[in-house]
């Protein structure tokens, strides 16, 4: 971008004097115009050069004056150029004093230099100096492209662009926090204090700036650094950071910036697309296997040795499902979130390996020496990791875990954690995690196929307490797992004692419940759970019944 500093050497304004403002000759310049009027509103822009002869003031209150000042600040007006004529021989106080006042430097130029001749000179500059920017991006442009057609590397981009810049650079991957760089002891760094959010709006990038401290670096002058982040499809965030920030980079230095920006983006994209095609020879290969397509032994055997599996070991199968109320979640944001719950998963798991689809993904992983209560504290630890991210705020998941089987048998386990699912999904479980081997009498309807009849096992009369007085039902359910204490229920319903009492009072005697026989309580205490799982609308429906 022009800086004030240029603009003053121009030939229009090479006798000009400048009244105030010496230290503010690196603001930006983007062109020049002529005051007719103080309604800047409506036709004042960033970065200009504003010139007067006063006309424009004239017969105008204080209070007027002032409020233009206060806007032209607010729009981000460079500069002012006074211009001395027959009639104003000096430049008024008020003037120089609203300048000093909001910051403004003012140059005074003679009356015989003309406002055209000064508009041309900063036009001319400017578009002199857009045509070497244009060829500088160019010549960047074609400098990369060489790169990445000669298959160069991250590295070698990132050396280019230090040459360019002339400081240090390093490229950081945060989901695993690797640092690869041009000068090993800027690799590591610590931040000092919070990021400042910039914005260079010719080549519409934006970055943050930060102080921060170089371990491995005795002389601490240079310790500012920008950091760029780097869009990519995977679940990584990348950031591209430029050391010694506390040099002034140039127009052409954040070209050079761009330029490197798109050709690592590039070479992502190139590792995304080897990465997205292994998994998909992967996925059918497990697929095949946890799906029991497999049926002759040589070939089950042939695809655990290329998936490098250990026979010998045991596996669980967990099946993690994933939805959004409030949104349709578009494929960029699922493939996104798979490819983060996989590496987040093979970082706490061994022998990873999973099938995705849609809004599903099913992971097969060994889980030897290690009890389903760690799996799970396991699993809620990279669920939190994953609830930090924003993009996936509004997510839920049901979450599935097998029982452990052989190799030979992850049909068996991918059925126990499908299964699971159903359990979840009946009983509305969002965000839950729950074990095939933790289901209790489910497992029972599950391995007799009656998980669809679950309304038969429902006494009439608990039915139609569920359909007149719901709070009631809950009474009940909270007595029986209590053991019929009134004042542990109680404490749990949030109810005096006596209220319990009453309540189970009616139960017995308008909905015939004998609370005495050990047989009835049992099969009300079955009835009472698997109502959880039946919602009041989908009584009748007949996938719920005999």
């Amino acid at each position: 971008m022009l800086k004030l500093k240029e603009v003053s050497g121009l030939p229009s304004l090479k006798d000009s004097k400048l009244i105030y403002g010496k230290e503010k000759l690196n603001i930006s310049v983007s062109g020049a115009m002529v005051m007719e009027a103080l309604d800047i509103e409506d036709w004042g822009s960033p970065r200009q050069i504003l010139m007067t002869s006063n006309f424009a003031f004239k017969d105008e209150t204080s209070e007027t004056i002032i409020h233009f000042f206060k806007k032209a600040k607010e729009i981000g007006i460079s500069a002012f150029i006074f211009k001395k004529n027959r009639l104003v021989s000096e430049i008024p106080e008020y003037f120089i004093s609203n300048c000093k006042m909001f910051g403004f430097p003012l140059f005074e130029v003679k009356k015989d230099i003309t406002y055209e001749s000064i508009i041309n000179d900063i036009l001319k500059l400017i578009n002199n100096r857009n045509t070497l920017l244009l060829q500088s991006y160019y010549d960047n442009h074609q400098q990369f492209i060489q790169l990445m057609m000669n298959q160069s590397g991250t590295i070698k981009i990132l050396e280019t662009l230090s040459t360019l810049i002339g400081v240090p650079v390093s490229l950081v991957e945060k989901a695993n926090a690797k640092v690869i760089g041009t000068k090993e002891r800027y690799n590591l760094f610590e931040f000092k204090n919070a990021a400042e959010s910039m914005y260079r709006e010719f080549n519409s990038l934006e970055y943050e700036q930060r102080s921060v401290n170089y371990p491995n670096i005795k002389t601490q002058e240079n310790n500012k650094l920008l950091s760029f982040t780097i869009p990519n499809l995977g679940y990584e965030q990348y950031q591209l950071i430029i050391h010694g920030a506390d040099y002034r980079f140039s127009d052409m230095d954040f070209m050079a910036i761009t330029n490197t920006i798109i050709a690592i983006q590039t070479e992502l994209v190139k590792k995304y697309a080897l990465r997205q095609n292994k998994k998909a020879r992967m996925n059918e290969m497990v697929s095949d296997l946890v799906h029991g397509r497999l049926t002759n032994q040589e070939d089950i055997n042939e695809t655990i040795n290329n998936l490098e599996l250990n026979p010998d070991k045991k596996y669980r199968v967990i099946v993690f499902n994933f939805s959004s109320k409030k949104r349709e979640l578009s494929d960029a944001l699922v493939n996104r979130l798979t490819d983060t719950l996989t590496n987040l998963f093979r970082n706490k798991f061994n022998n990873l390996l999973y099938i995705g689809r849609k809004d599903q993904v099913s992971l097969i992983t060994s889980t030897e020496n290690m009890t389903i209560n760690n799996v799970k504290k396991k699993i809620e630890t990279i669920l939190k990791k994953i609830s930090e991210n924003k993009s996936y705020k509004d997510i839920y998941h049901y979450i599935s875990i097998s029982n452990e089987v052989s190799l030979y048998k992850l049909s068996e386990g991918h059925r126990q954690a499908m299964d699971s699912q159903k359990i979840l999904r009946m009983g509305n479980e969002e965000s839950a995690i729950v074990s095939y081997e933790n289901l209790g009498l489910y497992r029972l309807f599950l391995e007799t196929d009656n998980l669809n009849s679950l309304d038969r096992f429902v006494p009439e009369n608990l039915k139609a307490l569920q359909k007149d007085n719901p709070d009631l039902l809950n009474t009940l359910y909270v007595f029986i797992n209590v053991n019929q204490n009134y004042s542990e229920a109680s404490e749990i319903l949030f109810i005096h004692p006596k209220t319990v009492r009453y309540r189970i009072n009616r139960l017995k005697e308008r909905y015939d419940i004998d609370l005495k026989n050990p047989e009835e309580i049992l099969q009300y205490s079955i009835a009472l759970r698997i109502l959880k799982f039946i919602p009041l609308e989908n009584q009748n429906n007949p996938k719920y019944r005999s």
